[in-house]
């Protein structure tokens, strides 16, 4: 039985209400996230679709973090990814912020019906303030 299924199911977790407010998402799974013009359903893998809704946020000024938090930068920057046969394989380890941030984004976009347009997922906190990459 997964977390998620503990948490909706058993008893000792009633109280917390948590059913239609809590979702879990397989990784390395696929999601729906439109429809193509004959109907059929746009599958993407769910991690590719998270980091996707994240990349586009960033680049479209839309998602901001606090500049004092270096965690979250440090995770951000350093998240790598490895073209393989089997689609993008992202690096293990230091990552839990990042996938928080994903779970948040994709959560945020399922409510809202953003899968046509992940620009409009906006999370605004202060402006990042990071050196630059290239000197």
């Amino acid at each position: 039985m997964s977390v998620v299924q503990e948490l909706l199911g058993l008893d000792k977790y009633r109280d917390l209400h948590l059913i239609g407010r809590l979702v879990g998402y397989d990784f390395g799974g696929t999601i729906a996230v439109g429809e193509d013009e004959h109907g059929h359903a746009i599958r993407k893998r769910v991690k590719e679709h998270m980091t996707a809704l994240i990349n586009e946020s960033l680049n479209a000024r839309r998602l901001a973090f606090p500049k004092q938090d270096h965690e979250v930068e440090d995770q951000l920057c350093t998240q790598t990814y490895v073209l393989t046969d089997h689609g993008v394989v992202y690096s293990k380890g230091n990552d839990h912020i990042v996938d928080a941030l994903r779970c948040a984004l994709l959560r945020r976009a399922q409510d809202r019906g953003d899968f046509y347009d992940p620009i409009e997922v906006v999370v605004s906190l202060s402006p990042v303030c990071t050196k630059p990459i290239f000197e």
